[in-house]
């Protein structure tokens, strides 16, 4: 089976930091994605409705992890023991930073990093991070997103950072199985789920809802004919992956096209 995280590939530790936060939502939201995506620590910097019932309410299960979070009155005050400081801004600069870009950015920080934690810095809804708070940073990082529309809501552009630390900082590896040999239908299944869902995200199946039946008709028949192996495995799901990045990263105008429930997909090809 594909899964779970091998811990021998650990990398340094994610500290997200927010600016002068104002949107309770926003807080919440960003503590919830920090503890799905291994992030080490949320740190506040002179922050308003942080402690209030709605921002519990949307941590949801992390609301601990909102009241471990650390409070500082000023940002030279939050970063005192830090080494390795990014800024994040879609606004170009007149300053002298080395600029990153998501998804590559956490492979060249890791290696800079050493082992030693990374902040990650985050500014106001309304204005993000001004050149003074930028001063501190050695690196400014850009989430790419459509020209027509630039701007990207607090709490997103946490989870897409620390989604991107999440998928640099853990190795997925399947539990057994060499290259050569042929995958069971287990795994099989779990790449047609990806696949129908993913396709269905780009709007795929918007106009013809029959069509993931064909789809999964034509993937069995063409994996049946010769044997899928697990490195062929890893070769799909790798590609699916990087087409499930380009979506979250919304480098297209934005589409609500329905995610077809696989599991229904799957039960009417088997009628």
């Amino acid at each position: 089976m594909v899964q779970k995280p091998d811990k021998s590939c650990i990398k340094p530790s994610l500290n997200i930091v927010l600016v002068s936060p104002r949107v309770a939502d926003n807080i919440g939201a960003a503590a919830r994605s920090c503890q799905n995506m291994g992030a080490k620590k949320l740190i506040l910097v002179n922050p308003i409705n942080h402690d209030s019932e709605r921002a519990r309410s949307v941590a949801c299960n992390s609301s601990r992890f909102l009241e471990s979070a650390e409070i500082y009155a000023s940002l030279s005050d939050a970063l005192k023991d830090a080494t390795i400081v990014v800024g994040t801004s879609r606004r170009r600069r007149a300053l002298e930073k080395r600029e990153i870009i998501l998804p590559e950015a956490f492979p060249h920080l890791f290696k800079e990093a050493k082992g030693k934690p990374i902040y990650i810095i985050f500014g106001t809804e309304d204005a993000g991070l001004t050149n003074d708070e930028l001063d501190y940073c050695q690196y400014i990082l850009t989430i790419p997103t459509t020209e027509k529309f630039k701007s990207l809501n607090l709490a997103q552009a946490v989870m897409l950072v620390a989604y991107q630390y999440f998928i640099e900082n853990y190795e997925i590896k399947y539990d057994k199985g060499s290259d050569t040999d042929e995958a069971p239908l287990e795994e099989k299944e779990r790449l047609y789920k990806e696949i129908v869902e993913t396709m269905s995200k780009i709007g795929f199946f918007s106009r013809n809802k029959r069509k993931p039946l064909s789809l999964v008709r034509s993937l069995r028949k063409v994996f049946n004919n010769k044997p899928l192996t697990y490195y062929d495995l890893r070769t799909l799901h790798g590609l699916f992956t990087q087409m499930r990045r380009f979506i979250n990263l919304r480098l297209w105008e934005k589409n609500d096209f329905p995610v077809l429930d696989y599991p229904e997909v799957r039960h009417r090809v088997q009628e």
